[in-house]
């Protein structure tokens, strides 16, 4: 799994995903964020890593389920954007092949051993 990868996909677990999402994208693309990049490199993680079906996508980007998502004034990539922050953000993390767990997150085997 791409380095990137991973920390779009730790991004999308945060507590505010779109702003750290924002932020990975500043930091290794382009200092300003445009929501229709977003959704594609989220969109090339979700078809790598975690598949997302059809029924939820198209779920998720039908106006009246709008509200969970994304605000009014948010624009069409946007709120595919959101989806896919969403769906990433729900897969469980030993579903997803080549993830690495951040030292400080995994188990210490030196004290296990003990």
């Amino acid at each position: 799994m791409e380095k990137t990868a991973i920390l779009f996909i730790r991004a999308c677990k945060s507590r505010s995903p779109w702003k750290r999402v924002e932020s990975v994208y500043k930091r290794f693309y382009y200092r300003v964020a445009e929501d229709k990049f977003i959704a594609m490199l989220l969109n090339e993680v979700c078809e790598k890593y975690a598949p997302i079906s059809s029924k939820e996508l198209i779920d998720g980007l039908n106006p009246n389920n709008k509200w969970m998502y994304a605000n009014e004034s948010d624009g069409y990539y946007a709120t595919v954007a959101k989806v896919l922050i969403s769906h990433l953000r729900l897969v469980a993390i030993d579903k997803l092949n080549g993830y690495v767990v951040p030292r400080r997150f995994r188990p210490n085997t030196s004290q296990l051993a003990q």
